[in-house]
């Protein structure tokens, strides 16, 4: 599946296109100013995320699969590419309007330490692993269970930018997701590989009965750990991938998700009409099966009828007969 928006109208709201919307599904906040258009920049047409905006999978993936996209912004905070979430859990959340049913979005933060957690930081979204942007470094961000605040944080690991690494200018973005790990790449050199294990639910968590990798092992390109966290919430059943603004802006091109050992469908070819040769096989197929059938069983239902009325014909020439011959008497 990818996406290259050539053929996509300038200017167009992309959640306009059956053929986007029809893979991926965009959530935006209410106002105008949140959408995502086609742009085009020196003849090369991409999407622009702007406001509070999630470009986000219809479904949970199952890996492996691999998902490589074009990425630009100068926001330093708050862009982010998501994969093993999870669909946005709801959570009660007091610190928000005295108290509201709070939908994590990809696009929303956490909310924990503004509900006075104390164990982490606050991030986006409500489950999985992003990269983000930020000042002179690559944030790996993992979504973490909490005992306070929504029960839910953030932890965290900032990879210096590589050289000649800027992200106003269009970089490469690939996960690969084999089930076990996933590895992170920039401008298709490796970044960071996120190895999960221990899958299980938080059962203290009333809101959420979804199953994470509790386990999350992060090592850098040359294999060193920098991070382990043993209460991440990475989802173990699946993966929902998200591209997320919140209150940025960001271009994104060449949107492939590609899944390993997929077998893509052929081009059709016109068959010609095959002849009759020594070869051929007897055997016709299941389609000229039934028609076949469906002849035979029509020929004796029509050789039925006819016998039936010629029956019916001679009884009554019969008592026609005898009728006839007693007037005569």
């Amino acid at each position: 599946m990818k996406f290259d928006f050539d053929d996509f109208p300038v200017g167009e709201y992309v959640n306009r296109i059956d053929e986007f919307m029809n893979e991926w599904e965009i959530f935006t906040a209410s106002a105008e100013t949140n959408y995502v258009q086609v742009s085009e920049e020196d003849g090369n047409k991409y999407i622009t995320l702007n406001g509070l905006v999630d470009v986000r999978t219809w479904d949970m993936l199952e890996p492996p699969y691999t998902l490589s996209f074009d990425a630009k912004t100068s926001a330093t905070k708050y862009v982010g590419f998501f994969v093993r979430g999870v669909y946005p859990v709801i959570k009660h959340n007091p610190a928000n309007a005295g108290g509201i049913k709070q939908v994590l979005h990809y696009l929303e933060i956490d909310w924990y330490e503004q509900n006075g957690g104390q164990n982490g930081t606050t991030g986006l979204g409500g489950s999985g692993i992003s990269i983000m942007p930020g000042e002179g470094c690559l944030r790996l961000n993992i979504k973490t269970y909490e005992e306070d605040g929504l029960k839910i944080g953030n932890a965290y690991y900032d990879f210096d930018y590589p050289e000649e690494f800027d992200p106003s200018e269009f970089f490469n973005v690939m996960f690969k997701d084999d089930g076990e790990k996933v590895e992170i790449y920039i401008n298709q050199e490796l970044l960071a590989t996120v190895e999960m294990s221990n899958p299980g639910k938080y059962d203290d968590d009333e809101e959420d009965d979804n199953e994470y990798f509790n386990t999350a092992v992060v090592t850098d390109a040359s294999g060193e750990e920098v991070l382990r966290i043993d209460n991440a919430r990475i989802s173990a059943y699946g993966s929902q991938l998200a591209i997320t603004t919140r209150a940025q802006t960001a271009h994104i091109d060449n949107l492939i998700l590609t899944y390993e050992g997929s077998t893509p469908s052929p081009e059709p070819e016109v068959t010609e009409t095959p002849t009759s040769t020594k070869n051929s096989s007897a055997t016709p197929s299941p389609t000229e099966n039934i028609e076949k059938t469906n002849d035979d069983s029509s020929g004796m239902q029509l050789a039925e009828k006819i016998i039936v009325v010629g029956v019916a014909v001679i009884i009554v020439v019969g008592i026609i007969l005898v009728v006839l011959k007693r007037r005569k008497k």
